[in-house]
């Protein structure tokens, strides 16, 4: 019985190929796993350029399904330029995405960004 044949060519039904993107939801949510690292590991330049490219993404989707990952992405955005000091900088930016979610009805998302204006 020989079993050096080498791999089989074989796919299973509902079996996506390694090539495919990612979904949004599951890209945003990889992406705020690093962030939380960076932030769990104090460094807060490297945590606040993630932060950045984070919201970026974010703003690239138009999704209803990315409300709970982007309420949390909006929060640990503010507070990775808390940790940096520069909460002003971001005060303008967080503004117009609670006044997008309240014109949107976006409930999660309203109530996750109206504490953040603590500062």
């Amino acid at each position: 019985m020989d079993t050096d044949d080498g791999p089989i060519g074989i796919r299973l039904r509902g079996q996506k190929s390694s090539m495919s993107p990612l979904l949004p939801e599951v890209d945003c949510y990889l992406h705020l796993l690093v962030l939380l690292h960076l932030l769990d590991a104090e460094q807060k330049d490297k945590a606040v350029e993630c932060s950045e490219d984070l919201m970026t993404k974010l703003s690239s989707y138009n999704r209803r399904s990315l409300d709970h990952v982007a309420g949390r992405c909006y929060y640990y955005h503010t507070l990775s330029h808390e940790a940096k000091g520069q909460m002003s900088t971001i005060r303008g930016f967080l503004h117009g995405k609670l006044r997008t979610a309240t014109l949107n009805v976006s409930t999660i998302s309203t109530i996750i960004k109206i504490p953040l204006f603590k500062v």
